[in-house]
C-alpha cells in the first residue's frame, strides 16, 4: 500500500530536528517522491501452534541473540518451552520437558551471555533450575537445588556481568541468594543471609555497575539494602538504615547512569527517595516527599538518559510527576496532576524513549491518555486523546522498537489493539485491528527482537497467538550532512585536511560518496578537494588575507539520491601567549570582611583586543590559593584574617586568553596590622580569707588582647558591679582590699575594673571578691552500722555516715581514700552521707572488708578514718538452676517421649549439705498437646502418684497435662543429687500438628516460699 502518512511523519520529525532548514536554491529534503512506497507497517500472525480458536498463550516472550524463546501450550505437550524465527516453520517447540500433556511450565525466561536459564517442572525433580541452547539435546537441567521431588523455586532471576543471579530454597537454608555459571559445580548458594531454615528472602535484584545490589531480611536489623560482587564475602548488607528488628523495606531498586536510586523508610512511615553508591557513607536520603505519607507515595522511578523520573505524593495528597539529579535542590516537582490520593493512580508505565518520557497519564479521574515529558512542566503534554472524552484509553505495556513507541491501548471503538507513537497527535496511530469491530485483541508481553516486534494476540478466530511487526523499507535519500571542523588555522601546509565528511542516510549500511558541487555558497570550491570523506584546502591561508572560504558539498548514496548543504570554513589566526600579570594591591588590613577584595588582575599580550581569564593554579607559590577566589578579574580573600596569626599569603595565578595560551606568576599578599581592643581581664584570685591585714593583696590582673606586646593600665571603674570598688586600690597591675574583712559582717565585695592598651582602647568586666570563713578541721567520723547479712542486693546500704566538728553547721561531704585500711575500697560507694556495698557478698567467699573514709567540711578542711565491715552468714537455699542453652528439636511423628534436659544441674552456694524437704519442683510452658512425665532413668521410677529412686519415695505428682504445670512436692529423701537426677528425667512428648516453638520453665520453691532462679529449655516442634 501507500504510506503518503508516513513519509509526510518522516519528513516533520526530521524538520522537528533541525535536518531541513532550507537555504537558497537547496533540493528540497521532504520531496513527495511522487508517490513511491517509503515504508509500510504490518502486524501478521507468525504461526497458528493450536488450529482453531482455543490458542496456545503464548507468555514469557525473550529475545536470546536474535531468537525469540517463549512459553506456549499446543494442546498435545501442555506449557513448554518453544522458539521462533519469525516463520510459521521456524517456531518450533524447543523440548517436551515434562512428557505427556500437563507441561513444564517454563517460566522466568533469562537471557544470560546467549544462553537462555529459565524454571520448570519435568515431573520428577520438582521447579528448579534449566538452561537451553536452542537444540532439545542442549535444554538441560542446570541443578536439583532442593533434593527428590521438592521445588526449589528458583525466581528473580537476573544477569550480572556473566553470571546469573536468582533466589532459591534448597530446602534447608529457606530462601537466599544462588549464582550459576550454568554448571552444576558452579551453582552455588552464595551466602545463608538468615541462619536456619527460615530464609532472608532475597527480593528487587539490580545491577548497577557489575554490582548486584538487592534486599534481605538477616533476621537482626530486618529488611535492608544488600550488595554483591558475585563471592561470599562480597555478599554485605550496604547500611542498616533503620536501626532495629523492623528494616527500612528498600524498595523500587533503579539503577540511574550507574547510581542506585530506592525508596525507604528510615522510621515508621516516613518513605524517601535515597541513592547509594555501594558505601555506608553513600548511602543517603536525596529528599522526603510529602511528608512521607506511605509506600505508594514515591513510585515508577525510570531512567531518562541519566534523569531519573518518577510519580510521588506532594504533602497535599495531589499526584506529581518528578525528575531528580540526585540532589535534594536537583529534585524537582515537574507537573501535578490535580488527582487525589494512590488511587487511580495517574503516572503508569513510565517509559523512555531515546531520551524522552512516555507515560499513561490521568489528568481527571479515570481519563488515562498518553504522556510524554522533556523534563520540564511546558514539556510535560497530552501527546493525544486517543479514547475522546472521560473514559480513557489506558495505555499500557509501553515498548521501545528502534525509536519508537508502541503500546496498547483501546481508542472505544476497536477495542483493546496495538498502536504506536513518534510523538505527536499526527503520529499516534493504530497499528492494526487486529480483532476487527470493537473486540479487542488485547496485545500482550510486547518484546522488542532484531527490530521486529513480538506479541501475543487474539484475532477472534485462532485465539491467543504469536504475532509480530513487519517492516519493509526501500531507498531514502541522505537527509544531513556533517563535517568535523570548520576551522583551520592560518599558515597551513598545502593540501592540509580540514576535516572529516559525514552523512547522515535513514538507511543503514548505505555507502555514501562526497563531492563539490556548483550553487548557493559555493564560492571557494576551486581552492578545496575531496579525497574520500576527507576535506582539503589546497592553498596555504593567511587571515590578513582571507579569514573565511565558502563551499558546497553534495553526499549521494550508491542508489544515486543525494544531499547537498554549504559550509563556511573560518581561517584562525594564530595566538601569542600572555606575558605578564599585575595586580593593583597586594596588600589588605587584618580584620576584614570575608571575602573581600584585594586588587584587580590585569594582563600583558603581544595580541592586541584578547579577552582574558584568571584563574588560582596549583604549583610553587601556590601555598594559600584555597584561602582565595577569583571572580571576573578581581582577586578576594575568602577568610577574615588575622595579622598576629598570619600576615602574608601566597598565591598562584593564570592568565589564559581566549586562544588557550597561558601564563602563571607568583604573588605575595600582605596582611596590615591593625590595633584591636582588648577582649578580656583576668584575676589571679577572686577569693581573700577573713581578718587579712589592712591593704592586703587580692591577686593580679592580666589581659587578653589580639595584639602581641601590647602594654596595658588597669583601673577600677564607676558602672554595673562597682558597688564596693572604694574598699580596693590598684596598684599597678596588683588588686589590693583596703580594710579588714570579716565574714559574719561582709562575706563579698563587688568590684569593676578596666584594662586600657597603649593605643586607648579599653575592656570592662566585674568581678565578685569572695571573704572565706576560718575553718576547724573535723575531729571524728562515725558509721551507724558496720555489719551486713550476706546475700545483699547489689548497693545495699550499710549505714550512715556522720561527722564531729568544732564548727557548729558546718555540711560535709564524704569520700573514700586510699591510705591505712582503704584495701576493699573499690567494693564499696558512697551517696551522700549512705555508705553501700557495691557487690553481693558471700559470707563463704569473704568474711569483712576493710575501708577507710575522709570527711570533709565545705571549706575543705578533713579527718580520716579506717571502718571494718563485718559479714554475716546466712543459709543459701539453692539459686542455681542450669539449662542446656541450645533448643531441643521434637519431631512429632516420632510418637515418642523424650528426655527435655539430659544435662540439668542445680547448685548452692553454702558449704552445707542440701535440703530440699518440703520443697516443690515445678516445670511449666507446654500447650494443651503436650504432656510432661517422668522418664525411669537414673534410679527414678513413678508408682501411682508417688516418684522413687530406687524404693524410696521422693516426691509426689501433680499435673503434667493439657497444658498445666508438672508439679512434684518433695520429701526429705530429695538430696540435692535426687533433685537433679529428677531434673534430668523430666519428659516430654506433644501431639501438635502445627509446628512451634514452647519455653519450658523449671523453679524450685523451698518451705519458706524462697524461689531459685527461674530457668527455661527451649524446644522447637517439627513434623
Amino acid at each position: 500500500m501507500l504510506f503518503r502518512p508516513f513519509a509526510d511523519f518522516l519528513c516533520r520529525l526530521r524538520q522537528s530536528f533541525g535536518r531541513t532548514k532550507r537555504i537558497a536554491n537547496r533540493v528540497p529534503l521532504c520531496e513527495r517522491l511522487e508517490e513511491r512506497v517509503l515504508l509500510s507497517i504490518d502486524a501478521v500472525q507468525v504461526s497458528d501452534i493450536v488450529a482453531g480458536a482455543t490458542g496456545s498463550s503464548p507468555s514469557q516472550l525473550t529475545n536470546v541473540n536474535g531468537t525469540l524463546y517463549f512459553s506456549s501450550n499446543d494442546g498435545i505437550t501442555g506449557k513448554e518451552l518453544w522458539k521462533s524465527d519469525g516463520t510459521a516453520a521456524g517456531t518450533v517447540l524447543v523440548k517436551d520437558i515434562a512428557a505427556g500433556s500437563v507441561g513444564s511450565n517454563p517460566g522466568s525466561l533469562t537471557n544470560v551471555n546467549g544462553t537462555l536459564y529459565f524454571t520448570a517442572n519435568d515431573g520428577t525433580s520438582g521447579v528448579e533450575l534449566w538452561k537451553s541452547d536452542g537444540t532439545a539435546a542442549g535444554t538441560v537441567p542446570v541443578k536439583d537445588l532442593a533434593a527428590g521431588s521438592a521445588s526449589s523455586f528458583p525466581s528473580s532471576l537476573l544477569a550480572v556481568n556473566g553470571m546469573l543471579f536468582f533466589t532459591a530454597d534448597d530446602g534447608v537454608t529457606g530462601q537466599e541468594l544462588w549464582k550459576s555459571d550454568g554448571t552444576d559445580a558452579g551453582t552455588i548458594q552464595l551466602m545463608d543471609i538468615k541462619a536456619g531454615s527460615l530464609g532472608s528472602y532475597p527480593s528487587s535484584l539490580t545491577a548497577v555497575n557489575n554490582t548486584l545490589f538487592f534486599t534481605a531480611d538477616d533476621g537482626i536489623t530486618g529488611k535492608e539494602l544488600w550488595k554483591s560482587d558475585g563471592t561470599a564475602a562480597g555478599t554485605i548488607q550496604v547500611k542498616d538504615i533503620k536501626p532495629g528488628q523492623n528494616g527500612s523495606f528498600p524498595n523500587s531498586l533503579t539503577n540511574v547512569g550507574g547510581t542506585l536510586f530506592f525508596t525507604a523508610a528510615s522510621s515508621p512511615g516516613n518513605y524517601q527517595l535515597w541513592k547509594t553508591d555501594g558505601t555506608v557513607s553513600g548511602t543517603i536520603p536525596v529528599k522526603t516527599i510529602g511528608g512521607g505519607a506511605g509506600s505508594y507515595s514515591i513510585s515508577y522511578l525510570t531512567d531518562v538518559s541519566g534523569t531519573l523520573y518518577f510519580g510521588a505524593l506532594d504533602a497535599t495528597n495531589h499526584n506529581e510527576l518528578w525528575k531528580s539529579d540526585g540532589t535534594a535542590a536537583g529534585t524537582v516537582q515537574i507537573k501535578t496532576f490535580g488527582v487525589v490520593g494512590y488511587y487511580p493512580q495517574p503516572l503508569t508505565g513510565l517509559t523512555n524513549i531515546n531520551g524522552t518520557l512516555f507515560f499513561s497519564g490521568n489528568a481527571t479521574t479515570g481519563d488515562f491518555e498518553l504522556w510524554k515529558s522533556d523534563g520540564t512542566t511546558a514539556g510535560t503534554v497530552l501527546v493525544k486523546d486517543i479514547a475522546v472524552g472521560a473514559t480513557g484509553s489506558y495505555p499500557s505495556s509501553l515498548t521501545n522498537l528502534s525509536g519508537t513507541l508502541y503500546f496498547t491501548a483501546n481508542d472505544g471503538i476497536a477495542g483493546k489493539e496495538l498502536w504506536k507513537s513518534n510523538g505527536t497527535a499526527a503520529g499516534t496511530t493504530l497499528v492494526k485491528d487486529i480483532n476487527l469491530g470493537s473486540n479487542a485483541s488485547s496485545p500482550g508481553s510486547l518484546t522488542n527482537v532484531n527490530g521486529s516486534l513480538y506479541f501475543s494476540a487474539d484475532d477472534g478466530t485462532s485465539g491467543i497467538e504469536l504475532w509480530h511487526t513487519v517492516v519493509t523499507n526501500v531507498n531514502d535519500p541522505p537527509t544531513d550532512l556533517s563535517l568535523s571542523a570548520t576551522s583551520i588555522a592560518e599558515n597551513n601546509a598545502a593540501n592540509a585536511t580540514v576535516g572529516t565528511l559525514s552523512g547522515f542516510d535513514p538507511d543503514s549500511g548505505d555507502t555514501l560518496t562526497y563531492s563539490l558541487v556548483d550553487g548557493t555558497g559555493s564560492t571557494d570550491n576551486a581552492s578545496f578537494s575531496i579525497v574520500g570523506n576527507t576535506l582539503q584546502i589546497i592553498p596555504v591561508t593567511h587571515f590578513a588575507t582571507q579569514s573565511s572560504y565558502s563551499i558546497r558539498v553534495q553526499v549521494a548514496d550508491q542508489g544515486g539520491l543525494t544531499f547537498q548543504k554549504q559550509f563556511t570554513i573560518n581561517v584562525i589566526k594564530a595566538n601569542q601567549s600572555p606575558t605578564d600579570i599585575t595586580l593593583s594591591s597586594t596588600s589588605i588590613a587584618e580584620n576584614n570582611a570575608a571575602n573581600a577584595a584585594v586588587g584587580t588582575f590585569g594582563a600583558t599580550d603581544p595580541d592586541t583586543g584578547n579577552t582574558f581569564t584568571f584563574s588560582l593554579v596549583a604549583g610553587t607559590g601556590g601555598t594559600d590559593n584555597s584561602s582565595f577566589t577569583i571572580v571576573g578579574n578581581s582577586l578576594q580573600i575568602t577568610p577574615s584574617t588575622n595579622f598576629e596569626a598570619k600576615s602574608s599569603y601566597s598565591i598562584l595565578v593564570q592568565v589564559a586568553d581566549q586562544g588557550g595560551l597561558t601564563f602563571q606568576k607568583q604573588f605575595t599578599i600582605n596582611v596590615t596590622n591593625v590595633n584591636e581592643a582588648p577582649t578580656n581581664v583576668g584575676l589571679s584570685a577572686t577569693s581573700l580569707t577573713e581578718n587579712n591585714a589592712a591593704n592586703a593583696t587580692v591577686g593580679t590582673f592580666t589581659a587578653t588582647d589580639p595584639d602581641a606586646s601590647n602594654t596595658f593600665t588597669f583601673s577600677l571603674v564607676a558602672g554595673t558591679g562597682s558597688t564596693d570598688n572604694a574598699s580596693f586600690s590598684i596598684v599597678g597591675n596588683t588588686l589590693k582590699i583596703i580594710p579588714v574583712t570579716n565574714f559574719a559582717t561582709k562575706n563579698s565585695y563587688s568590684v569593676r575594673v578596666r584594662v586600657t592598651d597603649q593605643g586607648g582602647l579599653t575592656f570592662e568586666k566585674q568581678f565578685t571578691i569572695s571573704i572565706t570563713k576560718a575553718d576547724l578541721a573535723p575531729t571524728n567520723l562515725t558509721l551507724s552500722s558496720n555489719t551486713l547479712a550476706e546475700n545483699n542486693a547489689p548497693n545495699a546500704a550499710v549505714g550512715t555516715l556522720s561527722s564531729t566538728d568544732p564548727d557548729v553547721g558546718d555540711t560535709f561531704t564524704y569520700s573514700l581514700v586510699a591510705g591505712t585500711g582503704s584495701t576493699d575500697n573499690g567494693s564499696f560507694s558512697i551517696a551522700g552521707n549512705a555508705l553501700q556495698i557495691i557487690p553481693v557478698a558471700d559470707f563463704e567467699s569473704k568474711t569483712s572488708y576493710s575501708i577507710r573514709i575522709r570527711t570533709t567540711d565545705q571549706l575543705g578542711m578533713s579527718f580520716e578514718k579506717q571502718f571494718t565491715i563485718s559479714i554475716t552468714n546466712v543459709d543459701d537455699f539453692p539459686t542455681v538452676i542450669t539449662l542446656n542453652s541450645e533448643p531441643l528439636v521434637y519431631h512429632v511423628a516420632a510418637r515418642k517421649v523424650v528426655a527435655v534436659d539430659g544435662t540439668a544441674t542445680i547448685s548452692d552456694g553454702d558449704a552445707t549439705a542440701l535440703n530440699f524437704t518440703g520443697s516443690v519442683l515445678q516445670v511449666s510452658g507446654q500447650t494443651s498437646k503436650d504432656k510432661l512425665s517422668i522418664l525411669k532413668q537414673e534410679g527414678i521410677t513413678t508408682k501411682g502418684k508417688n516418684v522413687l529412686l530406687g524404693k524410696t519415695v521422693i516426691g509426689t505428682i501433680a499435673g503434667g497435662t493439657k497444658g498445666s504445670a508438672l508439679t512434684i512436692h518433695l520429701t526429705s529423701a530429695a538430696t540435692q543429687p535426687v533433685v537433679q537426677s529428677l531434673m534430668r528425667s523430666i519428659g516430654f512428648k506433644s501431639t501438635d500438628k502445627v509446628a512451634a516453638n514452647r519455653t519450658l520453665k523449671f523453679q524450685v520453691t523451698n518451705i519458706s516460699g524462697t524461689n531459685t532462679n527461674q530457668a527455661t529449655r527451649q524446644i522447637q516442634v517439627e513434623h
